[in-house]
């Protein structure tokens, strides 16, 4: 039963030390985007980043943070938002595709080491 024990805790950090690089590794992504410019894009990474190209290109005399604020304010308006509630969710800055994705691998980790967890049990009897 020890043996188990000590397979179990191993399985777990190994899922747990999978889900922090999946976590870092979306953390990269946004590198050089403001979090609340994610959350007003609803989690677009491509339309934040495209609505401050476009007003760094309309507006060049103007701050990065000028463009930024502006952008969110653009955003916010444009999806009918004030922005408080929209700031509130913030499981908007993963996009659905990356929910599925990690969802998915979340799945896999568990059957994983439920077969592994399984295959011990029969080697041991």
């Amino acid at each position: 039963m020890v043996m188990r024990d000590v397979l179990l805790v191993i399985v777990l950090v190994g899922i747990l030390y999978a889900a922090w690089s999946l976590w870092q590794e979306n953390q990269g992504r946004t590198a050089g985007i403001h979090p609340d410019l994610i959350k007003a894009a609803r989690g677009d990474r491509h339309l934040a980043q495209r609505t401050l190209a476009h007003l760094r290109q309309k507006y060049p005399e103007k701050s990065e943070q000028w463009c930024r604020e502006k952008a969110i304010y653009d955003l916010y308006r444009d999806h009918g938002s004030t922005g408080g509630a929209a700031r509130s969710r913030s499981f908007n800055s993963m996009s659905k595709r990356e929910v599925r994705e990690n969802l998915w691998i979340a799945g896999l980790a568990l059957w994983v080491a439920h077969s592994f967890m399984s295959l011990i049990d029969r080697i041991r009897h």
